[in-house]
C-alpha cells in the first residue's frame, strides 16, 4: 500500500500555501536547496513523459547533462524532503493535479506557486548520537564506527540491525542509492560487505587518525618501491615499526586493498599480511594529505578516460582505438567506469579464450593455459601464427601468458588494477584478437624447421 505524500492539495475554499514556501520549510529554510529540489521535480517529470517511462538516475544525469554524482545528491535531498518517496514521480502526479488545465508541461517554477497545499513537513529522521545527520551521513557513519569495532568491513545486514535498533527508519534495501556513489559502495552477492571510500570516511568527519595513518603507508610504500628491493612488499610491521598501533594498521590494509594505486596482491598469514607494491604508487610520491591523493587519484582517473587511444592507437571508426567490435561493446565502459578496472581484463580474457575456443574447434573442456597449448602447439598447431617452429612457439608463449599472468589472477580474485594498465592490457588483447582473425589464412608461408 503506498504511504500517502507529507501534503494533500488546499481546496479553494481551504486555507493553505503555495508548494514552494511549503518545500523551503521541508528543507529547514535553505533556499539553495529547495530550488534544487524544485528543479529536479520538474526536469524528472520532463523526461518521464519523453521516455513514457519512470528514468534511472543516470538518464536523468544524461539528459540534463548533470554529473551522476550531482544527480544522486540531488535526489537525496528530495529524499531528505520526502522521506517515503524513492522518485519524484508521485509528488509530480500530485503537483499538476493542482496547476489544473491553465498550465502545461513545461511551465517554469514561478508555476509551482499557483498550487497550494496544506500539511506539516515531515520531521528529520535523526540519528541520536547527531541530530541533525541526512540519512546518508547517518549511513556512512555507522559502517565506519562498525569498521572501527569489528576491525574489517560489515554486511549490510549487519548495518541494516544497527539501524534497526534505533528505529531510524532507513530501509538499506530501499534507500541504499541514497549514497553517493564516490563515497561508497557494496560489495556483489552473497555475502554483500558495505565499504567506504576513502572520501566516504573522510565525510564522516570522524576518520582523520585512519586517514592519515593510510597517507603514511603510501608514504612508506613509495619508499619502499624506489629502494634496490627486488620485490618490493608492505608488511605490517612496517606500519607498527612506524607507531600505528596493530588495530589501525589492520584497518589500512583494508584501505589499501579498495586503492589501485599503491598496493595489488598480498597475502594474509599467521597474524601479519604484506602487499606487494603497484607500479603505479610512482604517482603518490608528492602526497602528504588524504586531500592530495585523493586529487592524484582522480588525475590519473582523467588520464585513464583518454588512455584507451592513447594505448591502442587511433583507428578510424573505433571507440577508444579497441577495434575489435565485440571486445569494444563488452570492455569500454568498463575503461571508462571510476572503480574496478580489473572487470575489463577478466572480460577481455574471457573474449580471447572463448575466440581461440571457437577458432581451434575445441570444447569447454579445455580452458586457460592447457587451451593455448594446445591451440598453438609448437609442431602441431591447430592455429598457426608463425612461418617457423620458433615463431609458432613464440605465438603459443604470447596467448598462455595472457592466461597464466593476467587471465588467471583477475579469475581468482580482486586485484584492484591501475586504470591505465587495464587500458593497455585490453589493448594488448585486441591486438591478440586481430592476430587470432589473421591466422592460418594461407598467407603464411611455412619454413623449415630450424630457420629463423
Amino acid at each position: 500500500m503506498r504511504v500517502p505524500l507529507p501534503f494533500t492539495l488546499a481546496l479553494p475554499a481551504e486555507p493553505g500555501e503555495p508548494f514552494t514556501d511549503w518545500l523551503l520549510k521541508a528543507v529547514h529554510h535553505d533556499r539553495r536547496r529547495r530550488d534544487r529540489v524544485l528543479t529536479l521535480i520538474i526536469q524528472w517529470d520532463h523526461l518521464a513523459d519523453d521516455l513514457g517511462r519512470e528514468p534511472s538516475v543516470e538518464e536523468y544525469g544524461e539528459r540534463w547533462s548533470v554529473p551522476t554524482q550531482t544527480a544522486y545528491r540531488t535526489l537525496t535531498e528530495f529524499r531528505e524532503a520526502f522521506p517515503e518517496e524513492r522518485t519524484p514521480d508521485g509528488v509530480v502526479s500530485e503537483l499538476w493535479n493542482g496547476l489544473g488545465e491553465p498550465y502545461l508541461r513545461g511551465s517554469q517554477l514561478g508555476s509551482m506557486t499557483a498550487v497550494r497545499v496544506k500539511g506539516d513537513p515531515p520531521a528529520a529522521r535523526t540519528d541520536p548520537d547527531d541530530p541533525g545527520d541526512p540519512p546518508a551521513l547517518v549511513v556512512l557513519k555507522r559502517v565506519y564506527r562498525q569498521f572501527c569495532s569489528i576491525g574489517s568491513w560489515p554486511t549490510v545486514a549487519e548495518v541494516q540491525r544497527d539501524l534497526d535498533r534505533d528505529a531510524l527508519g532507513i530501509d538499506l534495501d530501499l534507500e541504499r542509492d541514497i549514497l553517493v556513489p564516490d563515497l561508497a559502495f557494496v560489495g556483489r552477492e552473497p555475502i554483500a560487505v558495505f565499504r567506504l571510500t576513502l572520501a566516504g570516511i573522510r565525510a564522516t568527519g570522524e576518520g582523520h587518525d585512519d586517514l592519515k595513518a593510510f597517507v603514511a603507508a603510501v608514504g612508506l610504500a613509495y619508499g619502499r618501491y624506489r629502494s634496490d628491493t627486488p620485490q618490493p612488499r608492505l608488511y605490517r610491521e612496517d606500519l607498527t615499526d612506524a607507531g600505528l598501533a596493530g588495530d589501525r594498521a589492520d584497518r589500512v590494509r583494508a584501505l589499501l586493498d579498495a586503492e589501485p594505486l599503491a598496493t595489488g596482491g598480498g597475502a594474509d598469514e599467521d597474524g601479519t599480511w604484506y602487499r606487494d607494491i603497484s607500479p603505479s604508487v610512482r604517482y603518490l610520491g608528492s602526497v602528504s594529505s588524504i586531500e592530495a591523493y585523493l586529487e592524484a587519484v582522480a588525475q590519473r582517473a582523467r588520464v585513464a578516460r583518454a588512455q584507451p587511444t592513447l594505448a591502442i592507437g587511433t583507428v578510424s571508426g573505433s571507440v577508444g582505438g579497441i577495434r575489435d567490435a565485440e571486445l569494444r561493446r563488452r570492455c569500454a565502459d568498463l575503461l571508462s567506469a571510476a572503480t574496478d578496472h580489473d572487470r575489463a581484463i577478466r572480460e577481455a580474457c574471457v573474449i580471447l579464450e572463448d575466440r581461440v575456443r571457437i577458432r581451434a574447434g575445441l570444447g569447454d573442456a579445455v580452458f586457460g593455459v592447457p587451451l593455448m597449448e594446445l591451440a598453438f602447439s609448437q609442431h602441431a598447431p591447430l592455429i598457426r601464427l608463425g612461418r617457423n617452429d620458433p615463431e609458432q612457439r613464440g605465438a603459443m608463449d604470447l596467448f598462455r601468458g595472457m592466461m597464466a599472468y593476467l587471465r588467471n589472477p583477475a579469475n581468482h580474485g580482486l586485484n584492484r588494477a591501475d586504470p591505465i594498465d587495464a587500458s593497455q592490457i585490453v589493448g594488448w588483447v585486441d591486438f591478440l584478437l586481430g592476430q587470432l582473425a589473421a591466422a592460418d589464412n594461407g598467407s603464411l608461408p611455412i619454413e623449415p624447421a630450424g630457420a629463423t
